[in-house]
């Protein structure tokens, strides 16, 4: 089978995986370049986590084990067959973002705690998109040029600024052909996928003010704040020479800042976080988000001026706030589009676990040897 597997299907990862927040929603078809987004990012770029020990790491054999060949089928599906480095690749890819919010020390931790859990998701994600392939197949269903062309596009957008597109794809295992053929597959499924939910009703009234009574204090809004920074990092055991020289290096950069050098260039060039690729911009956070010394500092210090540097467990921070805004108890109205939002999706999942067992039932699918699922208790 060709490499499909490896871009993750984000709708799917809603419907499928069940990860619950609200702000996950499924891609609209004109947007699905962002299917193979995650691909990108997780691929083992300068500056860009990976699974500790890579792609062989991920669901290696337990200590006294024997060792299992990255060609052993975990899953058939109509004929299409998961292995099990295949598998590894997607546990890799869906594990990346998560790593990042995870010092390294901890990775590894992680990665054992997480692996059953990843590996099932894997499991069902592969067999989701199988069956959804399948389908779209025998429906005839075709991506358009234009469709294709922001998909590449948006795909183009993700590589980083120092990594050639040629090396990207070399890194993904993929030539510009296999690689358009992966969207183009992705794409139809997404057509598919909105084809299902395409009739749904818009949430009542009723419905909507049901959901908000049911618990009215999560809607609540929690102080908050916008902040982008620059990161040098230091190891846990870092010397005393290290970190001074990691210290003045990082005071050069405030100089810098504040004799009028842009921070978001000075964060791309020189920030040791994956945020660099954004200019150091960090979003909105609560103060539960951080840990507390870069809480503290991103709360209290002036807006729109760089602070001094903040020392967390990370490293040496450079942090600029740009926006700060207060508590505000919830209210039916200010809770409105997220519940419509919720709704929603909780709608479009109950419809798509009724559609892809319904194609399941039609498919033959054959577990590997332990593989199978297990009932639930």
């Amino acid at each position: 089978m060709t490499s499909r597997i490896f871009l993750p299907f984000l709708s799917l990862c809603v419907f499928i995986v069940g990860c619950g927040k609200s702000e996950q929603a499924a891609t609209p078809p004109e947007a699905a370049a962002s299917v193979a987004t995650e691909q990108v990012r997780n691929q083992s770029f300068p500056g860009l986590p990976a699974v500790p020990g890579g792609p062989a790491a991920a669901g290696a054999p337990s200590p006294g084990q024997a060792p299992v060949s990255s060609e052993t089928m975990v899953v058939e599906v109509g004929g299409q067959k998961l292995t099990v480095g295949q598998m590894r690749a997607m546990v890799q890819q869906m594990a990346g973002r998560q790593l990042q919010q995870i010092p390294p020390q901890m990775q590894g931790q992680f990665m054992q705690q997480m692996m059953p859990r990843l590996e099932q998701q894997a499991i069902e994600r592969f067999i989701a998109t199988s069956v959804l392939a399948l389908e779209a197949k025998a429906q005839k269903l075709e991506a358009t040029e234009e469709q294709m062309t922001k998909a590449l596009a948006e795909l183009r957008k993700q590589i980083p600024a120092e990594i050639k597109w040629e090396d990207a794809l070399e890194q993904m295992g993929l030539t510009d052909e296999a690689l358009r053929g992966e969207i183009a597959q992705d794409l139809i499924i997404q057509s598919l996928v909105a084809m299902q939910s395409a009739s749904l009703p818009e949430p009542t009234e009723e419905a909507l003010k049901a959901e908000y009574e049911k618990d009215e204090t999560r809607f609540a809004k929690a102080e908050s704040a916008s902040a982008r920074h620059v990161l040098l990092k230091l190891e846990k055991d870092a010397d005393a020479a290290t970190k001074q020289a990691k210290l003045k290096e990082i005071k050069d950069l405030r100089t810098k800042i504040l004799a009028g050098s842009d921070f978001a260039e000075i964060a791309g060039e020189h920030s040791e976080c994956p945020s660099s690729a954004e200019g150091g911009s960090l979003g909105s956070f609560t103060r539960e988000r951080m840990v507390p010394e870069f809480s503290e500092a991103a709360f209290s210090q002036e807006l729109n001026k760089v602070g001094e540097v903040v020392e967390t467990s990370f490293g040496y921070h450079l942090i600029e706030v740009t926006e700060r805004n207060e508590a505000a108890a919830p209210s039916f109205e200010g809770a409105r589009e997220q519940l419509v939002a919720e709704l929603t999706q909780k709608a479009r999942q109950g419809v798509m676990e009724e559609y892809l067992a319904s194609l399941r039932s039609k498919v033959e699918i054959t577990y590997g040897e332990g593989r199978e699922p297990q009932p639930a208790e």
